[in-house]
Protein backbone atom coordinates (compact mmCIF):
# COMPACT_ATOMS: atom_id res chain seq x y z
CA UNK A 1 0.00 0.00 0.00
CA UNK A 2 2.83 2.37 0.88
CA UNK A 3 4.58 1.82 -2.45
CA UNK A 4 1.35 2.28 -4.41
CA UNK A 5 0.65 5.52 -2.57
CA UNK A 6 4.17 6.79 -3.24
CA UNK A 7 3.85 5.93 -6.94
CA UNK A 8 0.55 7.78 -7.11
CA UNK A 9 2.10 10.83 -5.47
CA UNK A 10 4.97 10.76 -7.98
CA UNK A 11 2.54 10.67 -10.94
CA UNK A 12 0.39 13.47 -9.56
CA UNK A 13 3.45 15.59 -8.75
CA UNK A 14 4.87 14.98 -12.23
CA UNK A 15 1.68 16.19 -13.93
CA UNK A 16 1.36 19.18 -11.60
CA UNK A 17 5.01 20.11 -12.05
CA UNK A 18 4.74 19.84 -15.83
CA UNK A 19 1.79 22.24 -15.94
CA UNK A 20 3.63 24.77 -13.80
CA UNK A 21 6.78 24.37 -15.90
CA UNK A 22 4.96 24.81 -19.22
CA UNK A 23 2.64 27.65 -18.17
CA UNK A 24 4.33 29.68 -15.46
CA UNK A 25 7.97 29.23 -16.46
CA UNK A 26 11.10 28.04 -14.74
CA UNK A 27 11.08 30.10 -11.49
CA UNK A 28 7.64 28.85 -10.53
CA UNK A 29 8.63 25.32 -11.51
CA UNK A 30 11.57 25.36 -9.15
CA UNK A 31 9.35 26.68 -6.36
CA UNK A 32 7.08 23.69 -6.95
CA UNK A 33 10.10 21.37 -6.87
CA UNK A 34 10.99 22.66 -3.40
CA UNK A 35 7.43 22.07 -2.18
CA UNK A 36 7.43 18.57 -3.60
CA UNK A 37 10.81 17.98 -2.02
CA UNK A 38 9.39 18.88 1.37
CA UNK A 39 6.55 16.42 0.82
CA UNK A 40 8.97 13.63 0.01
CA UNK A 41 11.06 14.70 2.99
CA UNK A 42 8.25 13.45 5.18
CA UNK A 43 7.62 10.27 3.17
CA UNK A 44 8.91 6.80 3.99
CA UNK A 45 10.39 6.14 0.56
CA UNK A 46 13.92 4.75 0.96
CA UNK A 47 16.78 6.96 -0.15
CA UNK A 48 18.03 4.18 -2.42
CA UNK A 49 14.74 4.21 -4.34
CA UNK A 50 14.72 8.02 -4.52
CA UNK A 51 18.16 7.93 -6.16
CA UNK A 52 17.09 5.03 -8.39
CA UNK A 53 14.10 6.98 -9.74
CA UNK A 54 16.31 10.01 -10.21
CA UNK A 55 18.55 7.83 -12.37
CA UNK A 56 15.57 6.34 -14.20
CA UNK A 57 14.29 9.80 -15.12
CA UNK A 58 17.70 10.80 -16.42
CA UNK A 59 18.29 7.73 -18.56
CA UNK A 60 14.90 6.93 -20.06
CA UNK A 61 12.64 9.96 -20.20
CA UNK A 62 14.77 11.63 -22.87
CA UNK A 63 13.36 9.45 -25.62
CA UNK A 64 9.77 10.19 -24.56
CA UNK A 65 10.45 13.92 -24.56
CA UNK A 66 12.06 13.81 -28.00
CA UNK A 67 9.43 11.61 -29.64
CA UNK A 68 6.60 13.61 -28.02
CA UNK A 69 7.76 17.23 -27.47
CA UNK A 70 4.83 18.15 -25.15
CA UNK A 71 6.20 15.55 -22.72
CA UNK A 72 9.69 17.05 -22.72
CA UNK A 73 9.15 18.10 -19.10
CA UNK A 74 9.79 14.47 -18.11
CA UNK A 75 13.51 15.03 -18.61
CA UNK A 76 13.34 17.56 -15.76
CA UNK A 77 11.70 15.29 -13.22
CA UNK A 78 15.06 14.23 -11.79
CA UNK A 79 15.31 17.72 -10.29
CA UNK A 80 12.52 16.82 -7.88
CA UNK A 81 14.50 13.85 -6.62
CA UNK A 82 17.69 15.88 -6.21
CA UNK A 83 15.80 18.27 -3.94
CA UNK A 84 14.38 15.27 -2.05
CA UNK A 85 17.92 13.96 -1.56
CA UNK A 86 19.01 17.36 -0.25
CA UNK A 87 16.23 17.44 2.34
CA UNK A 88 17.03 13.87 3.38
CA UNK A 89 20.62 14.96 4.07
CA UNK A 90 19.41 17.88 6.20
CA UNK A 91 17.11 15.55 8.13
CA UNK A 92 19.86 12.96 8.72
CA UNK A 93 22.40 15.63 9.73
CA UNK A 94 19.97 17.13 12.25
CA UNK A 95 19.44 13.73 13.89
CA UNK A 96 23.07 12.52 13.88
CA UNK A 97 25.80 15.06 12.93
CA UNK A 98 28.62 12.66 13.87
CA UNK A 99 27.71 10.40 10.96
CA UNK A 100 28.91 13.14 8.58
CA UNK A 101 32.35 13.51 10.16
CA UNK A 102 34.35 12.62 7.04
CA UNK A 103 32.41 14.95 4.73
CA UNK A 104 32.33 18.00 6.97
CA UNK A 105 34.95 19.76 4.80
CA UNK A 106 32.58 19.31 1.85
CA UNK A 107 29.78 20.91 3.86
CA UNK A 108 32.05 23.78 4.87
CA UNK A 109 33.47 24.47 1.41
CA UNK A 110 30.03 24.21 -0.18
CA UNK A 111 28.68 26.74 2.32
CA UNK A 112 31.56 29.12 1.56
CA UNK A 113 30.90 28.71 -2.17
CA UNK A 114 27.20 29.51 -1.65
CA UNK A 115 28.10 32.54 0.46
CA UNK A 116 30.59 33.77 -2.11
CA UNK A 117 28.08 33.29 -4.94
CA UNK A 118 25.51 35.34 -3.01
CA UNK A 119 28.08 38.11 -2.53
CA UNK A 120 28.81 38.05 -6.28
CA UNK A 121 25.08 38.15 -6.99
CA UNK A 122 24.53 41.16 -4.69
CA UNK A 123 27.60 43.00 -5.95
CA UNK A 124 26.70 42.58 -9.61
CA UNK A 125 22.91 42.79 -9.12
CA UNK A 126 22.41 39.79 -11.36
CA UNK A 127 19.29 37.65 -11.66
CA UNK A 128 18.01 35.93 -8.50
CA UNK A 129 16.72 33.07 -10.63
CA UNK A 130 20.17 32.85 -12.19
CA UNK A 131 21.73 32.54 -8.72
CA UNK A 132 19.36 29.71 -7.81
CA UNK A 133 19.99 27.78 -11.05
CA UNK A 134 23.73 28.35 -10.75
CA UNK A 135 23.94 26.94 -7.23
CA UNK A 136 21.64 24.02 -8.04
CA UNK A 137 23.58 23.13 -11.21
CA UNK A 138 27.02 23.09 -9.61
CA UNK A 139 26.21 21.74 -6.14
CA UNK A 140 24.01 18.77 -7.10
CA UNK A 141 27.16 16.66 -7.58
CA UNK A 142 28.05 17.06 -3.90
CA UNK A 143 24.43 16.68 -2.71
CA UNK A 144 24.10 13.24 -4.31
CA UNK A 145 27.68 12.32 -3.35
CA UNK A 146 27.14 13.02 0.36
CA UNK A 147 23.83 11.14 0.36
CA UNK A 148 25.38 8.08 -1.31
CA UNK A 149 28.66 8.09 0.62
CA UNK A 150 27.11 8.57 4.06
CA UNK A 151 23.46 7.51 4.02
CA UNK A 152 23.58 4.51 1.67
CA UNK A 153 25.25 1.17 2.31
CA UNK A 154 27.74 -0.36 -0.10
CA UNK A 155 25.06 -2.87 -1.10
CA UNK A 156 22.72 0.02 -1.96
CA UNK A 157 25.31 1.66 -4.21
CA UNK A 158 26.16 -1.67 -5.85
CA UNK A 159 22.44 -2.11 -6.57
CA UNK A 160 22.36 1.31 -8.27
CA UNK A 161 25.53 0.62 -10.28
CA UNK A 162 24.16 -2.72 -11.44
CA UNK A 163 20.95 -0.96 -12.42
CA UNK A 164 23.03 1.22 -14.71
CA UNK A 165 24.54 -1.91 -16.25
CA UNK A 166 21.05 -3.04 -17.19
CA UNK A 167 20.28 0.40 -18.59
CA UNK A 168 23.27 0.39 -20.94
CA UNK A 169 22.07 -2.75 -22.75
CA UNK A 170 18.91 -0.89 -23.76
CA UNK A 171 20.99 2.12 -24.82
CA UNK A 172 23.13 -0.05 -27.11
CA UNK A 173 20.04 -1.66 -28.67
CA UNK A 174 18.53 1.76 -29.44
CA UNK A 175 21.85 3.05 -30.77
CA UNK A 176 22.11 0.11 -33.18
CA UNK A 177 18.64 0.90 -34.53
CA UNK A 178 19.63 4.55 -34.94
CA UNK A 179 22.83 3.65 -36.74
CA UNK A 180 21.04 1.10 -38.94
CA UNK A 181 18.49 3.66 -40.10
CA UNK A 182 20.97 6.56 -40.26
CA UNK A 183 18.48 8.59 -38.28
CA UNK A 184 15.95 8.65 -41.13
CA UNK A 185 12.43 9.33 -39.93
CA UNK A 186 13.76 10.15 -36.45
CA UNK A 187 13.34 6.51 -35.40
CA UNK A 188 13.91 6.37 -31.65
CA UNK A 189 14.93 10.04 -31.50
CA UNK A 190 17.26 10.08 -34.51
CA UNK A 191 20.95 10.98 -35.04
CA UNK A 192 23.11 13.15 -32.84
CA UNK A 193 23.01 16.16 -35.18
CA UNK A 194 20.96 16.18 -38.38
CA UNK A 195 23.96 16.83 -40.60
CA UNK A 196 25.98 14.01 -39.04
CA UNK A 197 25.15 10.34 -39.29
CA UNK A 198 28.25 9.01 -37.53
CA UNK A 199 26.91 8.98 -33.98
CA UNK A 200 23.88 7.70 -32.10
CA UNK A 201 22.40 9.23 -28.96
CA UNK A 202 20.34 6.37 -27.49
CA UNK A 203 17.62 7.89 -25.29
CA UNK A 204 19.68 11.00 -24.55
CA UNK A 205 18.10 13.25 -27.21
CA UNK A 206 19.43 16.05 -29.40
CA UNK A 207 23.16 16.62 -28.81
CA UNK A 208 22.87 13.65 -26.46
CA UNK A 209 25.52 11.48 -28.12
CA UNK A 210 28.25 13.39 -26.32
CA UNK A 211 26.46 12.90 -23.00
CA UNK A 212 25.94 9.22 -23.73
CA UNK A 213 29.57 8.81 -24.80
CA UNK A 214 30.86 10.35 -21.56
CA UNK A 215 28.35 8.29 -19.55
CA UNK A 216 29.49 5.04 -21.17
CA UNK A 217 33.18 5.83 -20.87
CA UNK A 218 32.76 6.24 -17.10
CA UNK A 219 31.01 2.87 -16.99
CA UNK A 220 33.78 1.37 -19.10
CA UNK A 221 36.42 2.58 -16.63
CA UNK A 222 34.61 0.75 -13.84
CA UNK A 223 33.68 -2.47 -15.68
CA UNK A 224 37.11 -2.94 -17.27
CA UNK A 225 38.83 -2.44 -13.91
CA UNK A 226 36.45 -5.04 -12.44
CA UNK A 227 37.44 -7.43 -15.23
CA UNK A 228 41.17 -6.93 -14.63
CA UNK A 229 40.56 -7.44 -10.91
CA UNK A 230 38.18 -10.41 -10.90
CA UNK A 231 39.07 -11.99 -14.30
CA UNK A 232 35.48 -13.13 -14.93
CA UNK A 233 33.62 -13.28 -18.24
CA UNK A 234 30.61 -11.31 -17.09
CA UNK A 235 32.73 -8.22 -16.38
CA UNK A 236 34.42 -8.63 -19.76
CA UNK A 237 30.96 -8.71 -21.34
CA UNK A 238 29.85 -5.56 -19.53
CA UNK A 239 33.07 -3.83 -20.59
CA UNK A 240 32.40 -4.77 -24.20
CA UNK A 241 28.81 -3.45 -24.03
CA UNK A 242 29.92 -0.15 -22.48
CA UNK A 243 32.70 0.24 -25.05
CA UNK A 244 30.31 -0.53 -27.94
CA UNK A 245 27.90 2.16 -26.77
CA UNK A 246 30.76 4.62 -26.32
CA UNK A 247 32.02 3.89 -29.85
CA UNK A 248 28.56 4.34 -31.39
CA UNK A 249 28.10 7.62 -29.54
CA UNK A 250 31.27 9.00 -31.14
CA UNK A 251 32.29 11.34 -28.29
CA UNK A 252 35.22 12.97 -30.04
CA UNK A 253 37.49 14.29 -27.33
CA UNK A 254 37.36 11.09 -25.27
CA UNK A 255 39.57 8.88 -27.40
CA UNK A 256 42.81 10.09 -25.91
CA UNK A 257 41.41 9.62 -22.40
CA UNK A 258 40.26 6.10 -23.26
CA UNK A 259 43.65 5.08 -24.56
CA UNK A 260 45.38 6.70 -21.60
CA UNK A 261 43.23 4.58 -19.30
CA UNK A 262 44.27 1.43 -21.16
CA UNK A 263 47.92 2.19 -20.68
CA UNK A 264 47.38 3.09 -17.04
CA UNK A 265 45.98 -0.41 -16.57
CA UNK A 266 49.10 -1.83 -18.18
CA UNK A 267 51.14 0.42 -15.94
CA UNK A 268 49.40 -1.00 -12.85
CA UNK A 269 49.05 -4.68 -13.68
CA UNK A 270 51.81 -5.66 -16.09
CA UNK A 271 54.95 -3.55 -16.23
CA UNK A 272 57.51 -3.79 -13.43
CA UNK A 273 60.50 -1.70 -14.50
CA UNK A 274 60.19 1.99 -13.58
CA UNK A 275 62.28 3.17 -16.53
CA UNK A 276 60.24 1.11 -18.93
CA UNK A 277 57.04 2.51 -17.45
CA UNK A 278 58.16 6.12 -17.97
CA UNK A 279 59.27 5.40 -21.53
CA UNK A 280 55.98 3.70 -22.34
CA UNK A 281 53.94 6.56 -20.91
CA UNK A 282 55.86 9.18 -22.92
CA UNK A 283 55.74 7.16 -26.15
CA UNK A 284 52.07 6.42 -25.61
CA UNK A 285 51.23 10.08 -25.04
CA UNK A 286 52.84 11.04 -28.37
CA UNK A 287 51.12 8.19 -30.18
CA UNK A 288 47.73 9.06 -28.73
CA UNK A 289 48.09 12.68 -29.74
CA UNK A 290 48.66 11.64 -33.35
CA UNK A 291 45.88 9.05 -33.36
CA UNK A 292 43.31 11.28 -31.72
CA UNK A 293 44.11 14.08 -34.17
CA UNK A 294 44.26 12.09 -37.39
CA UNK A 295 43.00 8.54 -37.04
CA UNK A 296 39.78 8.60 -35.10
CA UNK A 297 38.03 11.88 -35.91
CA UNK A 298 35.27 11.96 -38.56
CA UNK A 299 35.88 13.70 -41.88
CA UNK A 300 39.27 14.94 -40.86
CA UNK A 301 37.87 17.78 -38.75
CA UNK A 302 40.83 17.71 -36.43
CA UNK A 303 43.36 17.04 -39.18
CA UNK A 304 42.33 20.32 -40.74
CA UNK A 305 42.19 22.05 -37.38
CA UNK A 306 45.66 21.08 -36.17
CA UNK A 307 47.31 21.60 -39.57
CA UNK A 308 46.29 25.26 -39.65
CA UNK A 309 47.29 27.38 -36.66
CA UNK A 310 44.85 30.11 -37.70
CA UNK A 311 41.96 27.69 -37.37
CA UNK A 312 43.18 26.73 -33.90
CA UNK A 313 43.25 30.35 -32.76
CA UNK A 314 39.81 31.00 -34.28
CA UNK A 315 38.14 27.83 -32.97
CA UNK A 316 35.22 28.25 -30.63
CA UNK A 317 37.05 26.70 -27.70
CA UNK A 318 40.04 29.06 -27.91
CA UNK A 319 37.74 31.99 -28.62
CA UNK A 320 35.75 31.09 -25.52
CA UNK A 321 38.85 31.31 -23.35
CA UNK A 322 39.88 34.60 -24.94
CA UNK A 323 36.40 36.02 -24.34
CA UNK A 324 36.41 34.89 -20.72
CA UNK A 325 39.72 36.60 -19.96
CA UNK A 326 38.60 39.66 -21.92
CA UNK A 327 35.53 40.03 -19.70
CA UNK A 328 37.55 39.53 -16.52
CA UNK A 329 40.20 42.05 -17.59
CA UNK A 330 37.61 44.77 -18.20
CA UNK A 331 37.57 45.47 -14.46
CA UNK A 332 39.91 44.36 -11.70
CA UNK A 333 37.10 43.49 -9.30
CA UNK A 334 35.77 40.87 -11.73
CA UNK A 335 38.73 38.63 -10.99
CA UNK A 336 37.60 38.70 -7.36
CA UNK A 337 33.79 38.57 -7.46
CA UNK A 338 33.09 37.73 -11.10
CA UNK A 339 30.24 39.09 -13.17
CA UNK A 340 27.46 37.43 -11.18
CA UNK A 341 25.88 33.95 -11.30
CA UNK A 342 23.92 33.40 -14.52
CA UNK A 343 25.55 36.27 -16.40
CA UNK A 344 27.88 34.59 -18.92
CA UNK A 345 27.84 30.95 -20.10
CA UNK A 346 26.56 28.69 -17.33
CA UNK A 347 23.33 26.78 -17.75
CA UNK A 348 21.75 29.49 -15.62
CA UNK A 349 22.88 32.13 -18.14
CA UNK A 350 21.16 30.19 -20.94
CA UNK A 351 17.92 30.21 -18.94
CA UNK A 352 17.88 33.82 -17.74
CA UNK A 353 19.81 35.25 -20.72
CA UNK A 354 22.38 37.11 -18.69
CA UNK A 355 24.09 40.31 -19.81
CA UNK A 356 27.29 38.78 -21.18
CA UNK A 357 25.45 35.74 -22.50
CA UNK A 358 23.49 37.94 -24.88
CA UNK A 359 26.61 39.85 -25.88
CA UNK A 360 29.02 36.97 -26.49
CA UNK A 361 27.19 33.62 -26.59
CA UNK A 362 23.58 33.78 -27.79
CA UNK A 363 24.18 34.92 -31.37
CA UNK A 364 26.89 32.28 -31.94
CA UNK A 365 24.94 29.23 -30.79
CA UNK A 366 23.50 28.54 -34.25
CA UNK A 367 27.01 28.05 -35.64
CA UNK A 368 27.88 25.27 -33.19
CA UNK A 369 28.76 22.02 -35.03
CA UNK A 370 31.19 20.31 -32.69
CA UNK A 371 32.53 20.42 -29.15
CA UNK A 372 35.51 22.35 -30.52
CA UNK A 373 33.05 25.13 -31.40
CA UNK A 374 31.69 25.49 -27.85
CA UNK A 375 32.43 28.90 -26.39
CA UNK A 376 31.35 27.71 -22.97
CA UNK A 377 32.64 25.27 -20.38
CA UNK A 378 32.26 24.65 -16.67
CA UNK A 379 35.69 26.21 -16.15
CA UNK A 380 34.92 29.49 -17.94
CA UNK A 381 31.39 29.66 -16.49
CA UNK A 382 32.51 29.45 -12.85
CA UNK A 383 35.64 31.53 -13.39
CA UNK A 384 33.81 34.42 -15.06
CA UNK A 385 30.57 34.37 -13.07
CA UNK A 386 32.02 34.10 -9.53
CA UNK A 387 35.65 35.01 -10.11
CA UNK A 388 38.96 33.29 -9.53
CA UNK A 389 38.39 32.87 -5.79
CA UNK A 390 34.97 31.32 -6.35
CA UNK A 391 36.45 28.88 -8.84
CA UNK A 392 39.22 27.96 -6.39
CA UNK A 393 36.69 27.32 -3.61
CA UNK A 394 34.52 25.16 -5.85
CA UNK A 395 37.26 22.93 -7.22
CA UNK A 396 38.88 22.58 -3.82
CA UNK A 397 35.86 20.37 -2.97
CA UNK A 398 36.82 18.04 -5.82
CA UNK A 399 40.42 18.14 -4.64
CA UNK A 400 39.31 17.08 -1.17
CA UNK A 401 37.42 14.08 -2.60
CA UNK A 402 40.44 13.28 -4.77
CA UNK A 403 42.70 13.37 -1.70
CA UNK A 404 40.41 10.89 0.10
CA UNK A 405 40.60 8.50 -2.86
CA UNK A 406 44.35 8.97 -3.22
CA UNK A 407 44.89 8.07 0.41
CA UNK A 408 42.66 5.03 -0.02
CA UNK A 409 44.69 3.97 -3.05
CA UNK A 410 47.87 4.25 -0.98
CA UNK A 411 46.30 1.91 1.62
CA UNK A 412 45.56 -0.62 -1.11
CA UNK A 413 49.08 -0.44 -2.57
CA UNK A 414 50.40 -1.24 0.91
CA UNK A 415 48.34 -4.42 1.05
CA UNK A 416 45.23 -3.28 2.89
CA UNK A 417 41.73 -3.79 1.58
CA UNK A 418 40.32 -6.44 -0.75
CA UNK A 419 39.54 -6.90 -4.44
CA UNK A 420 36.24 -5.05 -4.15
CA UNK A 421 38.01 -1.88 -3.04
CA UNK A 422 40.75 -2.33 -5.63
CA UNK A 423 38.12 -2.44 -8.39
CA UNK A 424 36.51 0.90 -7.49
CA UNK A 425 39.15 3.23 -6.05
CA UNK A 426 41.41 3.43 -9.11
CA UNK A 427 38.58 4.05 -11.63
CA UNK A 428 37.09 6.61 -9.21
CA UNK A 429 40.40 8.49 -9.21
CA UNK A 430 40.53 8.33 -13.00
CA UNK A 431 36.92 9.48 -13.34
CA UNK A 432 37.53 12.58 -11.21
CA UNK A 433 40.48 13.48 -13.42
CA UNK A 434 38.33 12.81 -16.47
CA UNK A 435 35.59 15.14 -15.22
CA UNK A 436 38.15 17.88 -14.65
CA UNK A 437 39.39 17.40 -18.23
CA UNK A 438 35.84 17.63 -19.59
CA UNK A 439 35.09 20.69 -17.45
CA UNK A 440 37.73 22.57 -19.43
CA UNK A 441 36.02 21.67 -22.73
CA UNK A 442 32.28 21.72 -22.00
CA UNK A 443 29.67 22.33 -19.32
CA UNK A 444 29.79 18.68 -18.25
CA UNK A 445 29.41 19.43 -14.54
CA UNK A 446 25.85 20.53 -15.27
CA UNK A 447 24.97 17.32 -17.14
CA UNK A 448 23.23 15.29 -14.45
CA UNK A 449 23.14 12.14 -16.54
CA UNK A 450 26.94 12.18 -17.00
CA UNK A 451 27.92 12.97 -13.43
CA UNK A 452 25.47 10.46 -11.95
CA UNK A 453 27.54 7.27 -12.49
CA UNK A 454 30.66 9.22 -11.53
CA UNK A 455 29.06 10.24 -8.23
CA UNK A 456 28.05 6.68 -7.36
CA UNK A 457 31.48 5.31 -8.24
CA UNK A 458 33.27 7.97 -6.17
CA UNK A 459 30.87 7.44 -3.26
CA UNK A 460 31.45 3.68 -3.31
CA UNK A 461 35.21 4.20 -3.37
CA UNK A 462 35.09 6.81 -0.59
CA UNK A 463 33.12 4.46 1.65
CA UNK A 464 36.05 2.04 1.44
CA UNK A 465 38.46 4.88 2.20
CA UNK A 466 36.40 5.94 5.24
CA UNK A 467 36.55 2.34 6.44
CA UNK A 468 40.36 2.36 6.25
CA UNK A 469 40.59 5.69 8.09
CA UNK A 470 38.32 4.53 10.92
CA UNK A 471 40.42 1.39 11.33
CA UNK A 472 43.68 3.32 11.49
CA UNK A 473 42.18 5.92 13.86
CA UNK A 474 40.96 3.15 16.11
Amino acid sequence: MGKALTTGIVVICAVFYSLIFLVAGSPAAFAVIIVLGLLFYCSRTSLRMVIFWCLFCLVFFGIVGNLFPPLNFLTKLHEIFVVVIFFRIIKAYASDPKKFFYVRPIFGLSFIFVLFSVVSWLYNRSSAVGLFYFLYSYLKFFIIFIAAAILLSEDDINFLMKSILNFIIIQVAIQLVQMGTYGHGRILVGPEINLWEDSACGTFGHYGAHELGHFMLIMFFWTSMCYFTYKTRNWLGWSFVAFTSFFLAFAEQDYIILALFFFCLIFIFKVRSFGYRVGMVVATGLLLLVLSSYGFQPWGRYVELFSNHRKVSSSGKVEGYHTAFKILNQSGDRWVVGTGPGSYCSGAAFKVEGKFFKQYIEWKIKNILSTTDYLWSSFTAILVEVGLLGYAIYFSIFLYIFSILLKGWSYIRRGFGDKNDYAVIFPALFVLGYLFFLSLLSDVLEWSVVIFPAILLCALACKACFRYRSKTNA
